[in-house]
């Protein structure tokens, strides 16, 4: 299935995903949810995104870890992820240093 014009939200806050989602709707783009992190992986390898939004502070699979799976598939690497998060946390710095070596190389 092909939504290339689709972005992906993925929060475990369903007044999160509810909000935001309404929000970008209100902007006229299509938008799917999944409410963990396991969920969007099945999406994101099934279907094409524009664009994912990822809730850094998800149980069982946090955001970071969803986003280290999914930039080890050809399929879901290229994709642009912008990430939501309430705090600001060691992994947070880990997240800059990764994404300054990718930069540079």
């Amino acid at each position: 299935m092909i939504l290339a014009s689709m972005i992906l939200i993925v929060d475990d806050n369903q007044s999160n995903l509810y909000s935001l989602k309404k929000l970008l709707e209100s902007k006229d783009f299509q938008v799917d949810t999944a409410d963990s992190g396991e969920q969007a992986l099945g999406k994101a390898l099934k279907n094409d995104y524009a664009l994912i939004i990822l809730d850094v502070q998800m149980p069982d699979m946090d955001g970071f870890e969803v986003a280290e799976t999914l930039a080890g598939y050809s399929k879901t690497k290229e994709v642009p992820i912008i990430f939501l998060s309430a705090v600001n946390t060691e992994k947070n710095l880990s997240l800059k240093d990764m994404l300054q070596e990718e930069k540079t190389m």
